[in-house]
């Protein structure tokens, strides 16, 4: 009867939980938990949106007709697609639609090219390699696919020769998992390095809800329970008259439904029914435990993946600001550079455009930070202390004689010109640094 009466009671206990413990689904895709998650989203859209959010400019291009098509074109937004791609699945490419006379499976000749008259981006798992590559192995293309079938949101595929493709890479990949993949140019996604950081912080999330559930846990005595729950009586028809079990469960769900600061709740007299609360010191520092850890793994700052935004450089802020930002140079430089330059070389070409290519030009990418008004002006209120300092060095060593007044000027004036010192002798200084 003792064994009978323990069964009974787990199946209580089991009953009254009803809690589904959660997993880590591995089996979701990345594209699944980018849709999905909201800082899974921000790990892959925000680098990519930064990186070109204060544009570019090409040097060599005086009257900026080249900015002027990258603006027709939408070209910053189709970049900012590509690199979008490139962080969530490895890779992406940007499809150059041009009227040079030949189709799309026909190699790209720049020197036909009448207008580009629109890109459009796509991700690399849009993009199939087909036979054949290209067999010179002096040539760095060597090993690459020369024809890709894009298969787009919607209508048919269709074939692409590689050179009409602008493409953007991953992160690097080892050499092993590099000759694993089908598109040699492909490389690793951003979530692939931080997916058990991100389960591990959605986990312990949906536990810190179940704990603040929980957080005033109540504890009903009932006069002999476990009796009751392996009591069962039927009629003589068969049907059941009494189920003990049945009964302590409703007693107990119906105590936990209306407990509230608001409700009574009405036990008998034999019974007891308290409320023990739970204390939720140190949640907090362990779920920054979880979210230092995702910040490693995705080289995010804590402030960008939780939507704190950053400080500025004069202050906490600096060291997170220069990581986020050596991220956002590295996207600019090893992501975007290769094929933004090519796409501009592009641009020079267009016969409608009738623009000369200069001999030299390049493409630069605007400052990724500009101070506010406030922080111009600290900046500026510290150089006019430190030149105050000098000045006042300068005084005490003409005083004590160890330099002479004309030096003193002459080194005041070639060292702040903009203070447009006037003197009539001006020595010659033996140290640009020191007087």
């Amino acid at each position: 009867m003792g064994e009978l009466r323990h069964d009974y009671y787990a199946e209580v206990i089991a009953g009254l939980m009803n809690i589904q413990r959660g997993s880590a689904d591995y089996s979701q895709s990345l594209d699944e938990l980018y849709a999905a998650d909201g800082i899974a989203g921000v790990i892959v859209d925000r680098p990519a949106e930064d990186a070109l959010s204060r544009g570019f400019t090409v040097e060599g291009d005086q009257d900026r007709t080249i900015l002027s098509e990258v603006d027709r074109l939408d070209a910053i937004q189709h970049f900012t697609d590509a690199v979008r791609w490139s962080r969530l699945n490895g890779g992406g490419a940007i499809l150059i639609l041009t009227d040079d006379g030949a189709s799309l499976s026909q190699p790209l000749n720049p020197e036909r090219i009448g207008l580009i008259r629109d890109l459009k981006a796509y991700p690399i798992t849009a993009l199939n390699p087909t036979a054949p590559r290209y067999q010179d192995t002096r040539q760095a293309n060597y090993g690459q696919p020369i024809f890709y079938d894009i298969t787009p949101e919607y209508g048919d595929n269709f074939n692409v020769h590689e050179s009409r493709l602008l493409k953007v890479s991953g992160a690097p990949l080892t050499y092993a998992a590099a000759r694993g993949r089908t598109i040699p140019w492909q490389g690793r996604s951003a979530l692939e390095a931080c997916r058990d950081d991100l389960w591990r912080y959605r986990e312990a999330l949906r536990l810190t809800r179940e704990i603040m559930r929980r957080k005033q846990q109540a504890v009903y005595k009932m006069k002999e329970m476990a009796k009751a729950i392996g009591q069962t009586l039927t009629n003589p028809d068969g049907s059941i008259a009494f189920d003990g079990k049945r009964v302590v469960m409703d007693r107990l769900a119906l105590a936990d439904m209306v407990r509230g600061v608001m409700t009574t709740v009405a036990v008998d007299g034999e019974d007891d029914f308290t409320v023990l609360d739970t204390n939720l010191s140190g949640i907090s520092d362990v779920l920054g435990g979880f979210k230092t850890a995702l910040s490693a793994s995705s080289r995010m700052p804590v402030p960008i993946l939780y939507g704190d935004g950053l400080s500025g450089l004069g202050n906490s802020g600096q060291g997170e600001q220069g990581i986020y930002h050596g991220l956002l140079k590295t996207t600019q430089e090893r992501d975007i550079r290769p094929a933004l330059e090519r796409f501009v070389s592009l641009l020079w070409k267009q016969k409608e455009v009738r623009v000369p290519e200069p001999e030299r030009w390049r493409v630069v990418f605007n400052p990724l930070w500009s101070p506010t008004e406030k922080e111009a002006a600290d900046a500026e209120l510290v150089r006019a202390n430190a030149r105050k300092t000098e000045a006042e060095a300068l005084v005490v060593l003409a005083d004590g004689q160890l330099i002479s007044q004309e030096a003193g000027m002459a080194y005041a004036a070639k060292r702040w010109p903009e203070l447009e010192i006037a003197t009539e002798q001006r020595a010659v200084m033996p140290d640009d640094d020191a007087p």
